[in-house]
């Protein structure tokens, strides 16, 4: 992946893997949105700033999905940024979670914070490579 384009095979390969990483990405968030605005429909207001993001991660997924999928260079470019927004906001989770001492939302929080960042990685070559 240095200064070559990518010849169709390596292509695949790094759209299938982009897939899995956005796929597991996209049903993990929804599952956090399902599970706060319940939590908001029971009385609570704390989870708030979990339906944004939440909300944006699952628009931000399904984003990245249909741009690789229908060759949507500006889609993709989108969902970069989104997710380099989403990681600015779960690298402040996980320091609230270092003060808080949560060791639950530290380690949710770095390996979200992986994943979004392995996705960014295979977008951006994906973009970058013209899909």
């Amino acid at each position: 992946m240095g200064n070559r384009p990518l010849v169709p095979a390596d292509l695949n390969t790094t759209k299938i893997i982009f897939y899995v990483l956005a796929g597991v990405l996209f049903i993990l968030e929804l599952l956090c949105l399902i599970n706060s605005i319940l939590l908001l429909l029971s009385g609570y207001w704390d989870p708030i700033y979990s339906v944004i993001v939440c909300g944006l991660g699952t628009l931000c997924c399904a984003l990245g999905i249909y741009g690789v999928m229908k060759g949507i260079r500006v889609y993709v470019f989108y969902y970069m940024i989104f997710v380099g927004i989403l990681c600015v906001l779960i690298i402040i989770d996980i320091v609230l979670s270092i003060i808080y001492l949560s060791p639950a939302g530290i380690a949710v929080g770095v390996v979200m914070f992986i994943f979004y960042g392995l996705s960014f990685w295979y977008a951006y070559v994906l973009w970058a490579d013209r899909l």
